[in-house]
């Protein structure tokens, strides 16, 4: 049984590299403590090495205090001295296929004042995370039905 578990753990630690696994009391608890972590790395060109890479940040820690981090090339290992020391790639920008005079102009679906007569808005309108319902009809309504009867309400 311990095998299986040992199993599972190496799939996890596979599967997610960037994962810190806490295995607590026992196999049955396993916390990630930190799931999918953005990749912190930006491209450069390694001084070293010439390569078009990427750099690496790790962070220094002395004890559990973060005292900084640490800049390498991720292709030859090369550290760099700071972040001024770090050739990094300049990006071009990318052209401008529209402007701002081929957008359209702004629809207006409503007249001013004319979308606040809808149940949304009225003191009837009950929510809850299974229906939306109406005080008056005593039925179910959606947030954008109307009627006569609307009675505005005053917490908006």
């Amino acid at each position: 049984m311990c095998l299986v578990y040992f199993v599972v753990y190496l799939i996890l630690v596979a599967a997610l590299p960037r994962c810190v696994l806490r295995v607590f009391r026992g196999w049955n608890t396993i916390q990630l403590s930190r799931i999918l972590r953005p990749m912190s790395a930006i491209e450069i060109i390694c001084n070293s090495c010439g390569a078009d890479t990427l750099l690496n940040r790790e962070a220094v820690y002395d004890g559990f205090l973060k005292t900084g981090e640490k800049l390498t090339c991720s292709t030859c290992g090369f550290e760099y001295a700071s972040e001024e020391d770090v050739p990094f790639k300049s990006h071009k920008a990318e052209p401008q296929i529209f402007t701002e005079a081929d957008r359209s102009a702004k629809v207006e679906v409503f007249d001013e004042g004319e979308n606040k007569r809808i149940c949304r808005y009225c003191a009837n309108y009950t929510v809850n995370p299974f229906t939306q319902f109406c005080a008056i009809h005593k039925k179910e309504v959606q947030a954008t039905d109307t009627c006569g009867q609307f009675l505005e309400n005053s917490s908006d």
